[in-house]
């Protein structure tokens, strides 16, 4: 633990609000006296008893696209936010509000943040409530070995919770630090940029949880990554056309060339369409040359029913990918191999879906699944 005064604390996240840089560095201070090794900062919002969140606008030591994932996938199956009902106001220490050996065994824990964010185990959290439906979050983090928060450092969080609270409301009045790309973060369709080095230098959040998905699409640094061989050529062949349209070795006036890409069940899910890039270039990516890539989602209307089945069950996302195979027809093998999972992991899912579909064997499973989709 680093000995700063609350006041030296609370003077910096001022200061971080009025220069226009953004609530990270102080976050970082405030983890440090804490004796915290992660922390975020984030905005939920709670809608006919279901939370969602935006990707933490501040992360220290926990990667973005693990916050991605979480607001995506896991946040309604939190057992920190089922334990508290509802927004809460002020200090929550989540090792008295879920005992950690509880907690250890918790699907969220076992098949994700110990995983992609394993500092994520002890935390100490505040929850603001701010115009609208909308509460402010910060929490500060130990790992799964260290010690829980105790009482002295609760008091100073005690102290902090007030300057945190008008931080976090200021910096939303006051609408943060835009980035000259945040923009295109506001898509529903995945946006990419490859240089002409050939590196990915820029994707949007829609593309990074796209990627998070795990089904056939995967970054790089140095572009997309496909499963299926077929696509990956044409890919790469229509982005390699674009880079040499950008730098005028090619005609510039072809339209966007467009490639199909299968998911993981070879199902046509991922359509790309490739444009080269002119410094200059007006609309979205006028910050940018080189091969631009827009990525839809074939699935998003095929998704709807999965949707309904996941939340009719209060699936995890690893049992509702399960079910989804197996719906298809895939057996517990196949499903697990497709997944990248080994056959025991797949056998705990199974076991998951059972139990909470009132399933007494895979075959009853399969039919009820069906039955529920159409």
């Amino acid at each position: 633990m680093i000995n700063m005064s609350s006041d030296a604390l609370a003077l910096q996240l001022y200061t971080a609000v009025l220069d226009g840089k953004g609530l990270s560095e102080a976050f970082e201070a405030i983890a440090q006296a804490l004796g915290a090794t992660a922390a975020i900062g984030q905005r939920m919002f709670l809608d006919a008893d279901q939370f969602s969140a935006e990707p933490a606008a501040i992360h220290v030591n926990v990667s973005r696209q693990a916050t991605i994932t979480y607001a995506r996938d896991w946040i309604n199956h939190d057992p920190w936010l089922n334990a508290l009902n509802r927004p809460h106001e002020g200090k929550v220490n989540f090792s008295r509000l879920v005992p950690p050996a509880a907690f250890r065994r918790h699907p969220i824990w076992v098949d994700f943040l110990s995983r992609e964010a394993p500092l994520v185990f002890h935390g100490l959290s505040m929850l603001t409530r701010q115009p609208g439906a909308v509460t402010g979050y910060a929490s500060f983090w130990r790992g799964e070995h260290a010690e829980p928060f105790g009482p002295a450092e609760e008091a100073l969080f005690d102290t902090l919770l007030p300057h945190l609270r008008r931080a976090f409301m200021a910096e939303s009045r006051l609408g943060g630090t835009a980035r000259p790309d945040a923009r295109l973060d506001t898509l529903c369709h995945g946006v990419g940029v490859i240089s002409h080095e050939r590196k990915l230098v820029f994707v949007n959040a829609a593309l990074q949880l796209m990627a998070g998905a795990g089904d056939g699409l995967a970054l790089a640094p140095d572009g997309f990554k496909l499963r299926a061989e077929t696509s990956q050529v044409l890919l790469d062949s229509a982005i390699g056309r674009a880079l040499q349209a950008s730098s005028g070795v090619e005609e510039c006036s072809l339209p966007a060339r467009s490639v199909i890409a299968p998911d993981l069940f070879g199902t046509p899910r991922w359509r790309f369409e490739v444009l080269p890039l002119l410094p200059g270039t007006d609309g979205m990516f006028r910050d940018w040359s080189g091969a631009g890539i827009v990525v839809t989602d074939l699935q998003d209307n095929r998704d709807a029913k999965d949707d309904k089945l996941a939340r009719r069950f209060k699936l995890t996302p690893a049992e509702a990918a399960l079910a989804k195979a197996l719906k298809t027809g895939m057996s517990l093998s196949e499903a697990a191999e497709a997944r990248g999972v080994s056959r025991n992991t797949a056998r705990t899912h199974l076991a998951r879906l059972l139990a909470k579909t009132g399933s007494r064997r895979q075959s009853e499973l399969v039919l009820k699944l069906a039955s529920v989709v159409g």
